[in-house]
């Protein structure tokens, strides 16, 4: 039900919150909201990027990053789990670098 829905929400949102992720933002009725300070920081950190990195390369630290946390790679239900988690982790980071990299192509 409803309800049961948005208590998962709620219990995923602190669950980031403790973990010291970044929020997901609400949707706009355009699309996605460009990323916060916050956020940009988050995932240039996991991915090892800095804020000159060229897009090419943000691309293959992503692709290098998610061979490597692909959960089919890991056995054991355990490792399987972790890898998933990471493996989320590291294409939100992508998603927020490319809402930064499109908002800038908008402004320009």
């Amino acid at each position: 039900d409803l309800r049961g829905q948005v208590q998962q929400v709620l219990k995923a949102e602190a669950i980031q919150a403790k973990r010291g992720e970044p929020q997901q933002g609400r949707r706009a009725p355009h699309g996605k909201p460009p990323p916060d300070a916050k956020e940009l920081r988050w995932a240039r950190k996991l991915l090892d990027v800095d804020t000159e990195t060229p897009w090419e390369e943000i691309r293959a630290a992503h692709r290098k990053l998610s061979a490597k946390w692909h959960p089919d790679v890991h056995r054991g239900e355990k490792a399987k789990q972790k890898a998933e988690e990471k493996f989320k982790q590291i294409q939100r980071a992508l998603d927020v670098l490319e809402r930064e990299r499109e908002a800038g192509r908008k402004a320009a």
